[in-house]
């Protein structure tokens, strides 16, 4: 596709910045254009909130920016804040790697938040399908904040190192919330409680944990 006349001069971000040759004074100019709209992007998704845990969306492409940036909260926006050629070229990298990634916008954000619960609610997640496309079990709390709060939990990541897969880790969850009515904390609690314990032993293993949160063998 043909592009309109001026385009590049108002996007930049698919211009090579390491191959093609601009003046100092064009490339502040190009690094203060794309820094005030990455601040803006920044600001928007600290706003925005996530629709199933209503948290800012501080995931995918503004981590990596604040990763960049250190201790600065923004990018600068004054035209001569670098003056090294080197140096611009990196940010200017940056910057167009931030704002030419989906996540760096709500819309693509909440988009990549949809897709996952439907991929959750599909069985179409985990190892086995995203390896051999074989569907595992469907999760029908996907789109609850709970089931978030769970994947992000320390409870989670400490029984994922103790050695308990991360899969079934998630479909323990998902069968103990059909097979009690208990609340997801107390189905938490009680797998923190096992995590613990298999500490305390020194090793883990997936039936002590079925025991531990009272279920039935899974299939």
């Amino acid at each position: 596709m043909k592009r309109k006349p001026g385009t590049i001069e108002t996007s930049y971000t698919d211009i090579d910045i390491w191959r093609t040759s601009f003046s100092l004074k064009k490339m502040q100019e190009i690094r203060r254009t794309l820094a005030k709209r990455a601040n803006q992007r920044m600001v928007r998704l600290e706003r925005g909130k996530s629709m199933v845990t209503g948290e800012s969306l501080n995931f995918g492409a503004i981590e990596n920016a604040r990763d960049y940036l250190g201790s600065r909260k923004r990018f600068s926006e004054s035209l001569n804040y670098l003056d090294d050629v080197n140096a611009l070229r990196h940010e200017i990298s940056a910057l167009q790697g931030f704002l030419t990634s989906k996540t760096s916008t709500i819309a693509g954000q909440r988009e990549i938040e949809r897709n996952r619960i439907s991929s959750f609610e599909k069985g179409e997640w985990g190892v086995l399908w995203h390896t051999q496309g074989i569907r595992q079990k469907p999760i029908s709390f996907a789109s609850n904040k709970e089931f978030y709060d769970f994947l992000k939990s320390g409870t989670f990541q400490g029984l994922v190192k103790a050695g308990i897969d991360s899969d079934k880790l998630v479909e323990i969850f998902e069968t103990a919330r059909q097979q009690s009515k208990e609340k997801d904390g107390e189905i938490r609690s009680k797998m923190q409680d096992a995590l613990d314990e298999f500490r305390s032993k020194g090793n883990a293993n997936l039936k002590d944990l079925l025991k531990k949160t009272g279920i039935k063998p899974l299939r």
